[in-house]
C-alpha cells in the first residue's frame, strides 16, 4: 500500500476549518501559501465549497485520532449493513446470469462455483478492511438494504417458479466441463475481489480501537450474504430463459431487460419493482465513485490540491456519458472487462499480502510518514513484480479478444489469467523486495 503513496509532497498538510470539513493547503516553511494562481484558486474553491455545503471535502490525508468517531455499540452493525447494501444490487445478479448462459452450468454447479468464489473473494477483501481500515453514505446503507431485500424477495416470488434446479438444463446444451466451472468461479471471484483496493476507504473515521477480527466478521458476512444471494438469483433467471419465451426476447435485448421481465407477472407493480431494483444500484455506485476520487488524488503530488468533491463530479459526468453510449453493450463489457480488472487487482493483492506478512510480519504501518516520499519504499520491487504478474495474466487469459499461449495449450480453453497473475507476482516479489531493501534501505 505504501508503494502507491509515493510521490506526495511532504509539505502538503491538513488545515482544520471545522469539525468535519477539511481542505488542503500547500504550506511553505514560513507558512505562506505558494503555488500558481490556478492552484490557489482551487484551494480557495475547496474551502468555500466545504464551508457552504457541509460536504466532506477531505481527500487522501490521514484522519487524526481526535477527529475520529467515538466508539459506539452499533459500529460493527454499520460495517455489516454497509457491505450488505453495497452488494445487494441488480448488477451482481447479472454476474450470475453467465453461469448457465455462457458456461453451460446447471443450477447446482453454477451455485456452488458462485458461492465459493464470492466467499473467497469477500474474505480476502475484508482482510484489507480489518487491516487498513462517509457519513452520508453510511447513514444511507443502514436503511437501503431493507428496500433492496424486499424487492429481491418479490423477484423470487415472481420469477422463482420458472427457475430450473434440475441437474441438467437441456439435452441441447453441452455438459459443463472443469474449465467452464473454473472460468465461472473466477468470474464470481473477480466480482468480489475488485472491492479490495478501495475497501478501507469507508471506515477512516472509525476509532483506532475498532477490533480487526470483528470488522472481518461484519464485512465478510454482509458482503457474502448479499453477493451470494444476488448471484444465485442471476443463475436462477438464466436457467429459466429457455422455458420462457418472454425471457428469451428480454435476454436478447439486454441483461437489464431480463431483470425487468422477471417481474412481468406482477404487471404495474412489477414495473415499479423493476425501477426500485434499478435505483438500488446507487448503493453500489456510491462507494465506487467515492473511492475513485481518492484514487485520482493519488496520481501525483498535485492531486491532493484538487478538492475531492470536484473530482467526484467530474467522474460522474464521464461515467454517465460512457454508460449512455455503451448501454447496448453491457453484456460484452461485463464479460470482458470484469476479468481484466481482476488481473491487476490480484497482482496488487499478492504484493500487499507478502509485504504485510513476510516483510512487516503483521506489524502496523507507520502512518505518520504517509506523505513523505523520502521515507516510503521507492516501489521498484513492487513495480517490477507487477510487470511479471501482468505477464502471467497475458499468458493465461482466455477472452474473446485474446487467448494466451498457456490457455490455448490446454485441452479445453480456460481463463487462468487471474491465477497466473497472482502466482507470478507472489513468486518474484520476495526476491525483488529483499534486493530493494539491501540496495535502497527502505
Amino acid at each position: 500500500m505504501a508503494d502507491t503513496e509515493q510521490g506526495y509532497d511532504p509539505k502538503v498538510q491538513v488545515k482544520e476549518t471545522g469539525p468535519q470539513v477539511h481542505t488542503l493547503e500547500l504550506l511553505s516553511t514560513d507558512a505562506e501559501l505558494k503555488g500558481s494562481s490556478f492552484q490557489r484558486g482551487i484551494a480557495v474553491l475547496g474551502r468555500v465549497f466545504g464551508i457552504v455545503s457541509g460536504v466532506e471535502a477531505r481527500g487522501i490525508e490521514r484522519v487524526a485520532d481526535d477527529e475520529r468517531q467515538a466508539p459506539a455499540p452499533n459500529t460493527y452493525t454499520r460495517i455489516f449493513l454497509l457491505w450488505l447494501s453495497s452488494a445487494l444490487t441488480g448488477n451482481n445478479i447479472i454476474v450470475g446470469l453467465y453461469g448457465p448462459s455462457l458456461y453451460g452450468l446447471d443450477w447446482s454447479q453454477a451455485t456452488i462455483c458462485a458461492t465459493l468464489g464470492v466467499i473467497l473473494g469477500i474474505s480476502i477483501l475484508t482482510w484489507f478492511i480489518a487491516t487498513l481500515g462517509v457519513h452520508l453514505f453510511q447513514f444511507y446503507t443502514r436503511y437501503a438494504w431493507i428496500i433492496q431485500i424486499l424487492t429481491l424477495a418479490i423477484m423470487i416470488g415472481s420469477a422463482g417458479p420458472s427457475f430450473i434446479t434440475s441437474p441438467f438444463l437441456s439435452p441441447d446444451i453441452p455438459r459443463a466441463t472443469v474449465s467452464d466451472r473454473l472460468s465461472f468461479f473466477s468470474l464470481c471471484f473477480a466480482s468480489a475481489i475488485t472491492w479490495a483496493p478501495a475497501s478501507a476507504d469507508y471506515f477512516v473515521y472509525f476509532p483506532t480501537a475498532t477490533k480487526s477480527w470483528r470488522m472481518f466478521l461484519a464485512g465478510s458476512t454482509g458482503m457474502s450474504l448479499a453477493m451470494a444471494l444476488t448471484t444465485i438469483l442471476g443463475i436462477g433467471l438464466a436457467t429459466g430463459i429457455d422455458s420462457n419465451q418472454a425471457w428469451i426476447e428480454a435476454s436478447l435485448a439486454s441483461p437489464g431487460s431480463l431483470l425487468a421481465a422477471s417481474f412481468s407477472n406482477l404487471h404495474g407493480f412489477g414495473r415499479f419493482c423493476a425501477v426500485i431494483l434499478l435505483l438500488g444500484t446507487v448503493s453500489n455506485n456510491i462507494p465506487c465513485t467515492y473511492s475513485a476520487g481518492l484514487n485520482l488524488q493519488m496520481l501525483g503530488r498535485y492531486g491532493p490540491r484538487i478538492p475531492r468533491p470536484l473530482l467526484t463530479t467530474l467522474e460522474v459526468v464521464i461515467y454517465t456519458v460512457c454508460a449512455i453510449v455503451a448501454r447496448e453493450y453491457l453484456r460484452e463489457i461485463m464479460e470482458n472487462f470484469l476479468p481484466l480488472m481482476s488481473y491487476w487487482i490480484v497482482a496488487w493483492l499478492a504484493l500487499c499480502l507478502e509485504e504485510a506478512w513476510i516483510f512487516r510480519r503483521g506489524r502496523d504501518y507507520d502512518w505518520a510518514i504517509w506523505n513523505n516520499p523520502n521515507r516510503l519504499p521507492m516501489g521498484l520491487a513492487a513495480g517490477a513484480s507487477f510487470v511479471f504478474g501482468i505477464l502471467g495474466a497475458v499468458l493465461g487469459m482466455s477472452q474473446s479478444y485474446f487467448v494466451g499461449p498457456i490457455a490455448n495449450a490446454l485441452p479445453q480453453k480456460c481463463d487462468l489469467g487471474m491465477w497466473l497473475a497472482f502466482g507470478f507476482t507472489a513468486v518474484v516479489y520476495p526476491a525483488f523486495r529483499c534486493a530493494e531493501l539491501r540496495v535502497v534501505g527502505r
